[in-house]
């Protein structure tokens, strides 16, 4: 049960393809409202394979304040926020240590990526 002030979120449809279709509505105390408008979101955010790790060659991992990112062979590595902006950039021969403020953050290396979180 929902209360006013509170809210839910069902998703409409979905296709295979990351299309996702929204319908919503306010919750007052006298009620609901009807149905907004159909909205057709795609979600794509631009990094694949997030949780991919050493079986492609590299290894991402958090010590500490720092990203870990071990590599076999030369590889650009990026790292993005959540909402998709690439706030760092080097390359990876071997092992590269890079430092973060505390936050949740996309690393990508190479055709590997993974979410983190630095504490």
């Amino acid at each position: 049960e929902i209360e006013p002030g509170d809210w839910s979120s069902d998703v409409c449809s979905s296709d295979l393809d990351g299309t996702y279709t929204y319908n919503v509505t306010a919750l007052f105390a006298e009620g609901e409202s009807p149905y907004s408008n159909t909205v057709t979101v795609s979600g794509y955010s631009g990094v694949d394979n997030v949780g991919a790790d050493a079986g492609q060659g590299c290894v991402i991992r958090v010590e500490g304040r720092y990203i870990v990112i071990a590599t076999a062979t030369m590889t650009n590595v990026c790292i993005y926020s959540p909402d998709g902006r690439m706030l760092r950039s080097a390359e990876a021969d071997g092992e590269v240590r890079i430092g973060m403020e505390p936050g949740i953050y996309i690393v990508k290396a190479g055709d590997v990526s993974r979410s983190v979180i630095v504490k």
